[in-house]
């Protein structure tokens, strides 16, 4: 019973550092699921209807598509939808991440 405590806490943990808060409600807002690895990578049911996405609202999944579309051509993409090509390494890396792709061509 004290190891299934120990998991609850841990899990407890990883998603409790990723919470917003709004001040007004005192609700979550939004949530940053790794933090530590993606600090640009918000979910909120607001944003993008509850799917991650970099700031400004555009979906990781929307900027993966295009980045394979496009060769895999951070740049390219980047240029689109007038974001740094750091921030759509971080989606690319996100989405790859999440999906359990082994390789995605990220360097």
């Amino acid at each position: 019973l004290s190891r299934q405590y120990e998991m609850y806490e841990f899990i407890i943990d990883r998603l409790r550092r990723g919470v917003v808060f709004d001040p007004q409600t005192e609700m979550a807002a939004s949530w940053v699921p790794r933090p530590d690895e993606f600090p640009d990578i918000v979910i909120s049911p607001r944003i993008a209807h509850g799917q991650p996405a970099l700031p400004g609202g555009v979906p990781t999944a929307t900027i993966y598509g295009a980045w394979r579309a496009e060769g895999e051509d951070y740049r390219v993409v980047a240029e689109w939808f007038d974001v740094p090509p750091a921030l759509i390494e971080s989606a690319v890396l996100f989405e790859a991440r999440v999906n359990g792709q082994a390789r995605t061509g990220v360097e």
